[in-house]
């Protein structure tokens, strides 16, 4: 049985998230760090989380998950450190 499609828009409280799915060279320049292995990106500036299209679904979802995470903290003011 197969899971759900990554979305391309998320939405969490007032704001939609875009979701875009990329090649790695694409997911490195906006990471600017050629060394490090990025499976997901979240962009508070243009409220974009970018996936590595390369990736098993599985793990996509998973990185979705993460950096919906850091959207969260982001879009609700908390701090990473905060309970």
């Amino acid at each position: 049985m197969r899971g759900p499609r990554i979305p391309r828009r998320v939405h969490i409280l007032d704001y939609v998230i875009k979701v875009q799915q990329v090649s790695k060279r694409e997911l490195q320049r906006r990471y600017g760090d050629a060394d490090r292995v990025v499976v997901g990106l979240w962009d508070d500036a243009t409220l974009t989380i970018s996936l590595l299209r390369s990736r098993p679904i599985r793990e996509k979802r998973q990185s979705l998950l993460h950096e919906l995470q850091h959207a969260l903290v982001d879009l609700m003011n908390f701090e990473e450190d905060d309970h």
